[in-house]
């Protein structure tokens, strides 16, 4: 954290280490000073993609959002959609407001994670994340026949190739 400090130290408007030092911040489990550091980020430049899917992020993490705030939940989704209005192809954002949408403790909104997963597989057809995320949100709701061909042959070359472009994937795979 001390980097990131030093180097808004000198240069307060840079938008990367605020959105580094968001990263940091929720690696560390401190999601609410993330939301800040990302809110900063924001700040100095509105259509930084990946600040607003990384704050999307880190308030899915909140306990305000567990809980099932309907004004988080909302936040939530507008910093994904609005990713995504900045760069409609990206899987990423696509993928991580399913979780969003899986996450929440409304039935009805949900239901709706499963778009986001296949847009995303639309994209991407590879995204061995979103694969495993599908097959998980099939699984919760009890269709097991569609869960199992989100594991199968498909989501294992996905993983295979994953983990030949990054072993450390392993770890998020669990």
């Amino acid at each position: 954290m001390e980097c990131y400090d030093k180097a808004l130290e000198i240069k307060p408007d840079c938008v990367e280490a605020w959105n580094n030092k968001g990263k940091a911040l929720c690696e560390t489990k401190r999601y609410e000073e993330a939301v800040e550091s990302y809110e900063k980020a924001l700040e100095i430049k509105p259509d930084c993609v990946e600040a607003w899917n990384n704050k999307g992020n880190a308030l899915c993490e909140t306990k305000r959002y567990k809980e099932g705030h309907k004004k988080t939940y909302e936040e939530v989704m507008e910093c994904y959609d609005k990713a995504l209005e900045i760069k409609p192809d990206y899987a990423g954002a696509l993928n991580n407001k399913g979780n969003a949408l899986r996450k929440t403790k409304r039935d009805e909104e949900a239901m709706k994670c499963y778009e986001c997963y296949d847009k995303a597989l639309e994209i991407k057809p590879d995204y061995a994340e979103a694969l495993n995320n599908k097959g998980n949100a099939l699984r919760k709701t009890k269709r097991y026949e569609e869960a199992i061909k989100y594991y199968d042959e498909e989501a294992v070359e996905s993983y295979e190739k994953a983990l030949e472009i990054n072993p450390n994937f392993a770890a998020r795979l669990c």
